[in-house]
């Protein structure tokens, strides 16, 4: 069993948190048209031996999204930060900006991903049937049988 030690929660079990995913892994840029990248992006994936980072959400705990490197041999845990940190290095990093000190405050919604743009866009509400289109099924009485 892991032992993860959330920045926020200390030494939790495993079983506190859901894994979310490779976090080696960067989205394609959103006006990105050709279908290559994409391909790679969502099917392609390595299966590395050793340090590996990860995505894991606390669940049971502050919900937050923590990046996780783990020897995928050993299964040691060397770090855990909180993903929100992560991105903030990642974009201070790209802007030529040195990275800013974390704060203790915690956002209402974690950020899921290393970069900004890995944000899923919201979901549709599914349209649903009238009540009266609903077609019902014909129920046929069971054949009686005589003894």
């Amino acid at each position: 069993m892991l032992r993860l030690e959330c920045p926020i929660c200390g030494l939790r079990d495993e079983s506190e948190f859901s894994y979310g995913g490779d976090a080696s892994v960067t989205r394609p840029a959103d006006g990105e048209r050709a279908m290559r990248p994409w391909l790679d992006y969502v099917f392609c994936r390595d299966n590395p031996r050793g340090r590996h980072l990860e995505y894991w959400q606390h669940q049971h705990g502050c919900r937050q999204w923590l990046v996780v490197e783990r020897n995928t041999l050993t299964h040691e845990i060397t770090s855990v930060r909180l993903a929100r940190d992560v991105a903030r290095e990642a974009a201070a990093a790209k802007a030529g900006a040195p990275a800013s000190k974390t704060t203790e405050t915690i956002d209402p919604e974690p950020a899921p991903a290393v970069e900004a743009s890995t944000e899923a866009p919201p979901r549709k509400p599914r349209k649903r049937a009238a009540t009266g289109a609903r077609k019902r099924r014909k129920t046929t009485p069971a054949p009686e049988t005589s003894s």
